[in-house]
């Protein structure tokens, strides 16, 4: 975690290059490209290539409110503290993201 300095400054941890200052704008970019894969998501499966590659696609448009939610969830747990330094070890200790998994991947197969 970070640590602050007595006047208010904070240190980077090694090998970060932001600090604690940081913040807000990080979560802002984090929030602004999780969205933004979730649109690319969306243009995605209204391209002919999916109707070509799955026999089912009306079957992925589950995936959108499944990622959304997932997405959602993370950064709102993020803000509140919730989300230690590193969100791959919080997608790998949660059980609510595996079940969002697990029921992505149906969709996939299902789809296929």
């Amino acid at each position: 975690s970070l640590q602050r300095e007595e006047f208010g400054v904070s240190k980077a941890e090694p090998g970060r290059g932001y600090v604690a200052q940081d913040r807000q704008a990080l979560g802002l970019f984090g929030v602004v490209s999780a969205f933004s894969a979730l649109v690319m998501l969306c243009l995605y499966m209204q391209s002919d290539t999916v109707f070509l590659l799955y026999q089912n696609p009306m079957t992925l448009y589950l995936l959108i409110p499944l990622l959304f939610f997932l997405l959602a969830r993370v950064w709102l747990l993020a803000y509140r503290g919730e989300v230690q330094d590193d969100p791959v070890a919080f997608f790998l200790h949660d059980k609510t993201s595996y079940l969002i998994c697990v029921l992505g991947v149906a969709c996939v197969i299902l789809s296929s």
